[in-house]
């Protein structure tokens, strides 16, 4: 095997170790000692503001709506309207940043003076938490538009086995 498959197998296991190492975020209330999970505050009777943080865009938005949808059925309802929403993505502060290193080694095989220098980039997306936010109002019945949602349908179509 040639220098260059050896360096492009570990390539591929390392992208591979870095992709699994993420895994799917678990559906959970954000509490002290998580970084993952929802919080919601009841700003009247009838409306709430609900957030997830979770490792990508797609999940805080599915839980976001799971616990929108959780809320409502709580309260006595069985539709909620998203009012207004927003997306934010929050770097973790121990990710991976780009690295340069400098070695200088000798000895070895053919006993001579040897240098390297190293680039090190992240493959994007490591530590990096999504918080999706959305303020509902919950609902009797449903209406019209992609704004309503039926608490039902959410929790059977989102909730994770």
């Amino acid at each position: 095997m040639s220098k260059l498959m050896k360096y492009a197998a570990l390539l591929a296991i390392s992208c591979s170790l870095i992709a699994c190492a993420s895994g799917p975020t678990p559906y959970q209330p954000l509490n002290s000692g998580k970084a993952l999970g929802f919080e919601d505050t009841r700003i009247e009777n009838d409306r709430f503001r609900v957030s997830y943080t979770a490792n990508s865009p797609e999940e805080a938005n599915d839980f976001a709506l799971l616990r929108a949808a959780e809320i409502a059925k709580s309260e006595g309802y069985s539709h909620f309207q998203v009012i207004s929403g927003g997306q934010t993505v929050n770097p973790g502060s121990s990710g991976p940043r780009p690295r340069v290193g400098v070695g200088l080694g000798t000895g070895g095989y053919r006993r001579g003076v040897g240098g390297s220098i190293g680039i090190g980039i992240p493959l994007g997306g490591q530590n990096e938490k999504v918080r999706q936010s959305i303020e509902v109002k919950l609902r009797q019945s449903g209406g019209s538009g992609p704004d309503f949602y039926a608490a039902d349908e959410v929790i059977r179509n989102l909730s994770k086995p």
